[in-house]
Parts: C-alpha cells; sequence; structure tokens
C-alpha cells in the first residue's frame, strides 16, 4: 500500500473519530507579481502534537487558486523535510482527477529511524515553497486566492498530517491568502496610469538616479529592462504603438483618434540618406473592405521612388498602385478580392502603406518643407474607406511634413534625437560599441565622452541646449 492509501485510509478512520484535538495549524504567505512575473508562495505548518505523539511522520497538502490568473511552475520541499521522501503533482489545467479544478499537492513523509529519515518535532515549519508564474494576460488589480482542498486527484489524496505512530491523520486549520497584481505594466511610478510620468521614471531608473519599477519596466517583454522599453513607452502613449506588455492599462483612458482616421507620420530624412519613408495609418471603427489613398507631392522638392501596402492590410485583399512623377500623385487602393467570402479589415489601429521619397534640394539641418497633400484625382479617386456595408466614408486626415533630421546628436541615425542616442554614447565610451554614425561631440569639447551622453538627457528632458549649441560661457 503506498503512503497516499495510508493517508487516506488513516484519514477515513478520523472521520468516525471525535476525540482527536485539532490544534495544529496551516497557512499560506503570498505575495504580489506584475504581469509575466514569478511568485514565490511559502505553505508553513505548525505541527503542536495534535495526534498522540510529538512528532510529525507525514502531510498531505492540497491547495487550489485561480488559473485565469497564474500557474504553477515549480515546488520545492522545506529543508526541515527535505530528507523525506517528496511527491508533488501539478495540475495546472485540472485535468488529473476530480475535482475539475486546478490544483497542486505536497506530500512528504518517512518511516522514522532506522528505515528512513528521523521525524519532525513538533514547531513552526516551511513545508514548501510554490512558484506562481504570472500570466501575461494578468492585469492591475487582479487577484487570486490560494484555497485548500479536503480531497483531490485520483486515486484520492485528503488534506492531512499524520504522526510518528502513522496511526493518525488529521485535518489542521487553514489560513490562505491572496496572490495579487499591485501595478499595471509599465506603472513605473505606481501611480495608477501610464503617461510620460512614466517614462521619466524609467529613464531615470536605468540612468542610476531612480528607484526600481513598481509596475513592470519590461514593456516589451523581452526579459530585460534597457532603453528599448522606454522607445516602447513612448510608441505606445505617442505614436500609436501596442500597450504595455499588450495590454491596455485598466485604469487609465484610452488614447483619443478621430472615430475614423487616416494618419501620415513623421517623414524624415538622416543624416546618412536622402530618402524618407513615410508610413501612413488608419483607424476604423467598423469593418473594411476597401480603402483608397491619394496622395500629392511637390515635385520642387522631392520626387516618389515607390509605394507599397504594408503587413495591417489582409495578405488576400488586392491592390494597385499608381505613381505619377511629372504630376506629383501617388494613388494606392486595396480592396478584398471576393464579396462572396470577403476578407475584413477588422476595427482598429493598422499599419496601412509605407511610400519612399527622395529629396531634391540641398538641405541642411532642421529644414521642415511641406510638400504632401491629398488632392482629388479624378475621376473619382480621393481618400477614402468602405465598410462591410460598401458605405464610403470619408475619413479625418493627419498629414505631416518632411523634416531634415539634426545630424548633431542623432548618433544612431534612427533621425530622431533621443536617449537612445545617449545610451549609443555610453556603450561606445564604456563597452567598446560602435562609433557614432552623425556627430557625436554634442558638447564640442572636441571629444566624444560620457559628458556628451549626459549633455543629451539634459536637452532632451530638462531643456537644456541643443547639441552642437552649447551654452556660451560668461568672459569675466
Amino acid at each position: 500500500m503506498n503512503k497516499g492509501s495510508v493517508l487516506a485510509v488513516a484519514f477515513l478512520s478520523l472521520c468516525a473519530t471525535s476525540a482527536l484535538s485539532y490544534t495544529d495549524s496551516l497557512w499560506i504567505d503570498a505575495g504580489s507579481g506584475n504581469a509575466g512575473e514569478l511568485v514565490p508562495v511559502e505553505v508553513w505548518l505548525q505541527y503542536e502534537g495534535g495526534g498522540l505523539t510529538d512528532s510529525l511522520e507525514g502531510f498531505d497538502i492540497l491547495l487550489t487558486w485561480d488559473a485565469s490568473i497564474c500557474t504553477v511552475e515549480a515546488i520545492t520541499v522545506g529543508p526541515d523535510f527535505s530528507a523525506w521522501d517528496f511527491i508533488e503533482r501539478i495540475d495546472n489545467n485540472g485535468v488529473n482527477g476530480p475535482p475539475s479544478v486546478p490544483k497542486i499537492s505536497i506530500s512528504a513523509y518517512t518511516f522514522g529511524p532506522p528505515i528512513g529519515p528521523p521525524f519532525v518535532e513538533r514547531g513552526t515549519h516551511l513545508a514548501a515553497t510554490v512558484d506562481f508564474r504570472m500570466l501575461p494576460t494578468a492585469q492591475f488589480g487582479d487577484s487570486t486566492y490560494i484555497d485548500t482542498l479536503m480531497q483531490a486527484f485520483s486515486p484520492p489524496l485528503y488534506l492531512g498530517f499524520m504522526d510518528k505512530r502513522g496511526l493518525f491523520t488529521y485535518t489542521p486549520s487553514y489560513g490562505g491568502d491572496y496572490i495579487t497584481v499591485p501595478f499595471a505594466c509599465g506603472d513605473c511610478n505606481g501611480d495608477s496610469c501610464v503617461t510620460f510620468l512614466d517614462v521619466s521614471y524609467l529613464t531615470d531608473f536605468l540612468g542610476g538616479s531612480g528607484p526600481t519599477p513598481l509596475g513592470s519596466g519590461d514593456v516589451n517583454q523581452d526579459g530585460f529592462v534597457d532603453v528599448a522599453d522606454v522607445v516602447y513607452l513612448l510608441r505606445y502613449l505617442f505614436d500609436g504603438g501596442p500597450p504595455p506588455c499588450g495590454i491596455e492599462p485598466l485604469a487609465c483612458s484610452p488614447r483619443s483618434w478621430p472615430a475614423d482616421s487616416v494618419m501620415i507620420g513623421d517623414a524624415v530624412i538622416c543624416c546618412t540618406t536622402t530618402t524618407a519613408s513615410l508610413p501612413i495609418s488608419v483607424k476604423n471603427t467598423s469593418s473594411l473592405i476597401g480603402i483608397t489613398f491619394t496622395l500629392e507631392f511637390d515635385t520642387t522638392f522631392v520626387v516618389c521612388d515607390s509605394a507599397t501596402f504594408s503587413s495591417g492590410i489582409p495578405p488576400q485583399w488586392g491592390s494597385e498602385t499608381r505613381i505619377d512623377s511629372a504630376a506629383g500623385t501617388v494613388l494606392m487602393a486595396a480592396w478584398t478580392s471576393s464579396l462572396v467570402s470577403p476578407q475584413y479589415l477588422s476595427p482598429g489601429t493598422h499599419e496601412a502603406a509605407t511610400i519612399w521619397f527622395s529629396s531634391r534640394i540641398p538641405s541642411q539641418a532642421g529644414d521642415t518643407l511641406s510638400p504632401f497633400g491629398t488632392p482629388f484625382i479624378p475621376p473619382q479617386h480621393t481618400l477614402s474607406l468602405v465598410n462591410s456595408g460598401q458605405d464610403l466614408l470619408s475619413p479625418s486626415i493627419t498629414t505631416d511634413t518632411l523634416v531634415i533630421a539634426p545630424h548633431c546628436g542623432d548618433v544612431n541615425a534612427d533621425c530622431r534625437i533621443t536617449v537612445a542616442d545617449a545610451n549609443y554614447i555610453a556603450g561606445y565610451v564604456y563597452r567598446a560599441g560602435p562609433a557614432p554614425i552623425c556627430e557625436g561631440d554634442v558638447n564640442l569639447d572636441g571629444r566624444i565622452t560620457i559628458a556628451d551622453a549626459t549633455y543629451l538627457i539634459t536637452y532632451i528632458y530638462r531643456g537644456g541646449a541643443p547639441p552642437c549649441h552649447p551654452p556660451r560661457r560668461a568672459v569675466h
């Protein structure tokens, strides 16, 4: 007869007995964790000799929780029982016998000397540590109670302790605990909302001058908290990027755009090229079966090189692109190829297309041109969306200008001056990283040092002087 059966028989014997003392206890010491994090949960027991002896020979502990919040990855027996025989069962899906709930069993026992390890005397002992993994979908405010089960699995196990005579199994009192999600992913400063303040908080942490983020700072879920998470948050807050950890924070109001809109944005020429890509995004509130874009450009400033639809458009759609360089127009149309079983573009925000331009005229850093417009091209082409009811929608449009990116300070040549450039300089100075692509001596002291990275941080976050324009020193 295996140990589980022995405990079960002893428990059933107990059910007919009323003279035993129920003074022993079992309790949970849980914690909190954000989406994707590991949360160790301690299971404690206190043995006071509820059986007939002063020593413990074995225990079975059965626990359950809400599997929509977290799952169990591992169970480690407590140090006082490490020499005992230890059996664990993990059933995250509730399929290994009744009841059909997520459950684990923690079983440990000894037959005592001279056959097995010593019994454990009365007192308080850590029975086990259970590692729970918070699911990526766990959100701020979620919680699960770690509860106990009286009977679980097949063949059944019963919650109970066994004294060293092995004759009596009895149920301890139980005290559960909650695992909670304390902060939304990206809520680095813990104010229950994800804003630019969290970007600043995360930047200070990465720079070594700020505390550890309260809500998860690994917003892109790559396993690291670094500058890439800062960029990810900025794109979420200002460029319509995906939300932190892929979950829109519950405590924050959704970012507002017009009901149906087309955004033409961020056409920038870097210091290393004379070309620029012009991204086009669409936000639709109803399912679409077709899109038409028209764009005109001033041929004095730019020439259109090519235009393609992006991955946000269903690949089954047909498409057509026409570029008239002489007239300075681009026509792009995409539509579902079958009205019998159409492939819809579901409501949401989608990357729709990219148009590449080259600059015709010599330009200097900081120049801003306005070569783009949205004309009506006869006979019927204009900017429009076609919904599933084949209604023609006229969305609002947000156009952008063509900007010649600043050369000085854009050391990674991504057409922007951000904290990524400061990090790039630090990597070059301290980690033998690649040399700056564009000008890195932003304070014009004739060297590229960590002082240049500090200069950029001051410019970006504290309104300091722009790169290559240090403030004049007073002459006495």
